[in-house]
């Protein structure tokens, strides 16, 4: 509509001409900075002190990284040898039973007698 394209313009030319004001009033008030080569020592020093800085930082978190990966392998190794010490315990000593093409064989612990002796039937 024209009344909304007019006011937009308006507040479009208001807008630019209070930014070109504000820019000479405080442009006007301000002093030229001067560069001196002890400002631009200091300001490379500090550049310098900041990448040293930033690559440390990477280093340390690529050393904790790895330590947190192993640390985590390492876990999980102990972990399974925890499961398989468990399930030993919790099978205990077992019979073991092999058919293969060119054989039977039958495996018991050293601990069960041979010839099995007999037992009494369980009610």
């Amino acid at each position: 509509s024209p009344s909304l394209y007019l006011s937009l313009s308006l507040s479009l030319s208001l807008f630019l001409s209070f930014s070109l004001f504000f820019s000479t009033f405080c442009a006007a008030g301000r002093k030229a900075k001067e560069v001196t080569e002890e400002v631009l020592a200091r300001r490379s020093e500090m550049a310098r002190k900041r990448r040293l800085k930033q690559q440390k930082q990477q280093e340390e978190m690529k050393k904790q990284t790895v330590q947190k990966l192993i640390t985590k392998q390492s876990t999980r190794r102990k972990d399974e040898e925890k499961e398989r010490e468990v399930s030993r315990r919790i099978l205990g000593p077992c019979e073991r039973y092999l058919q293969t093409a060119a054989s039977v064989s039958l495996s018991y612990p050293v601990e069960m007698h041979f010839p099995l002796r007999s037992q009494p039937p369980i009610q």
